[in-house]
């Protein structure tokens, strides 16, 4: 059998190509929604993709299943449990390149497929998702009666499992949450079932938002996730010690997830090719109406910070950049691009697995030399820790904290008031616009981000340079 990951690094997502070397049959797992790549992977590897299944309704990733059954003309492959609302609408009405309905099933817990002789079960294992599916798949090819891998989607992740309380389906419902969390111990016993050597493929990495705990591998085993894995751990003392453990921190999520949620449950757009957007002047970037279109500038935030287009985002080329695009996008706003030339094609893809299609145009950030003396530009204020001490001590300042409220719960700067980053664009009306507004989080990175936005809707904002961590080490100097 033949297993080949393809994680995408920024929102720590995995699809995985699964084949048999005899057959030269293979089939995708949470096909990332961009599938050319993974066309050209299973091209090099001499395989044909005969089918596209899918562990649950993803809120936080387009997939591209809808795609393959369009293009390829695959065997679509999706779950049947969690209820109708909960079933993707799409399959029956899709036509392969042929202008044939395509081939689809609809699996349910002990539903058995094969792909050349490598036999694949779907297990029912709810909590993350009402319908969520995880796969065993063994390898009939090569004469072998036990399973070799279990590909346990957001079921669990390597050294945790997945949120029982995701916030598109549950949306601060602690009741809900409580019953999803009790559905998922119920399905623990399926994976411990599983013998020690079987490989663990999870559909989330350590990199994404959503990812496993920061220290935790890409793929596991049976045997390591249990000794290690935190929340079979906590399973071991019982069903309410689990329960807690898992809604232990409160939910909090994009206002993007319902939107790539109901997408993929009614099949994504199709994507036919990548966005092509033109190469623009910085001028004419600049004439551009900020109320409706959203520019994202990738330059480091020192260079933002001290001169950007008015309106502009910062949205730096790293992990962050699809939780900018996230959060404060909408869904049919015109994005354009600051950006080097030689990451233009990864923004994009970082843009259509989010559903946001409409790239319009981009801009080098040499393009921008030459507009700050012409006083077309705009800056932020870094205040450092010192300043921002003198600042509260003259209630010169309203504090705003972007971080998540475990966090904030555990440490913050006296008289602050937390808001999620994620949550700020529903939550503008509960900021003061008579006041100057010190944003802060742990670093001063994430704050970056979200003082970039709320310049963007008319707010007075100052960035706390080096964030909680720098407050509290000037605060401990000045009290020596």
């Amino acid at each position: 059998m033949i297993i080949r990951p393809l994680h995408d690094d920024k929102l720590g997502h995995a699809t995985y190509l699964i084949g048999c070397p005899r057959s030269g049959e293979a089939a995708v797992l949470d096909a990332r929604r961009d599938v050319d790549q993974l066309i050209d992977v299973s091209r090099r590897m001499n395989l044909r993709l005969v089918a596209a299944f899918e562990t649950h309704v993803a809120g936080d990733v387009l997939l591209g299943t809808r795609e393959l059954a369009r293009r390829l003309g695959v065997m679509v492959c999706t779950s049947e449990e969690g209820g109708p609302d909960r079933r993707p609408a799409w399959p029956e009405a899709e036509t392969g390149p042929d202008g044939r309905p395509v081939r689809h099933e609809r699996l349910r817990d002990g539903s058995v497929f094969r792909v050349g002789g490598v036999e694949i079960l779907a297990v029912h294992t709810p909590g993350h998702t009402p319908e969520h599916l995880t796969f065993v798949a063994t390898d009939r090819s090569a004469g072998a009666t036990e399973p070799r891998a279990v590909f346990t989607g957001d079921f669990l992740v390597c050294g945790d499992m997945g949120r029982p309380d995701h916030p598109s389906t549950v949306p601060n419902d602690s009741l809900v949450r409580d019953a999803l969390a009790r559905v998922m111990f119920r399905a623990v016993p399926r994976f411990l079932s599983l013998a020690d050597h079987v490989q663990v493929w999870p559909g989330r990495s350590p990199a994404g938002r959503w990812g496993g705990p920061s220290w935790s591998p890409p793929s596991s085993t049976v045997g390591y996730e249990r000794r290690y894995n935190r929340a079979l751990r906590a399973a071991l003392g019982g069903e309410q010690r689990f329960v807690d453990t898992m809604l232990e921190e409160p939910p909090e999520g994009l206002l993007s997830l319902p939107r790539i949620e109901r997408a993929n449950l009614r099949g994504p757009e199709p994507l036919h090719a990548l966005p092509s957007p033109a190469r623009l002047t910085a001028g004419e970037l600049r004439s551009l109406d900020p109320r409706r279109a959203a520019v994202l500038d990738t330059r480091p935030w020192s260079v933002y910070r001290s001169a950007h287009l008015p309106g502009a985002l910062f949205a730096p080329m790293d992990a962050t950049f699809p939780f900018v695009a996230s959060s404060f996008v909408g869904a049919q706003q015109p994005v354009y691009l600051i950006v080097e030339p030689d990451q233009l094609d990864e923004a994009v893809r970082d843009l259509v697995r989010l559903g946001l299609d409409t790239v319009a145009g981009w801009t080098a950030p040499a393009d921008l030399v030459g507009h700050e003396s012409a006083g077309e530009l705009a800056a932020i204020e870094d205040a450092d820790a010192n300043d921002a001490i003198e600042l509260l001590d003259s209630r010169g300042v309203w504090v705003l904290d972007i971080r998540r409220r475990g966090e904030f719960a555990e440490a913050r700067i006296p008289g602050s008031v937390n808001v999620p980053s994620e949550e700020l664009p529903s939550r503008l009306d509960e900021l003061p616009r008579d006041r100057r507004i010190l944003v802060t989080c742990r670093s001063g990175l994430r704050s970056a981000r979200s003082a970039a936005y709320l310049k963007r809707m008319g707010f007075d904002v100052i960035n706390l340079a080096g964030g909680l961590t720098a407050w509290e080490s000037a605060l401990a100097t000045l009290e020596r």
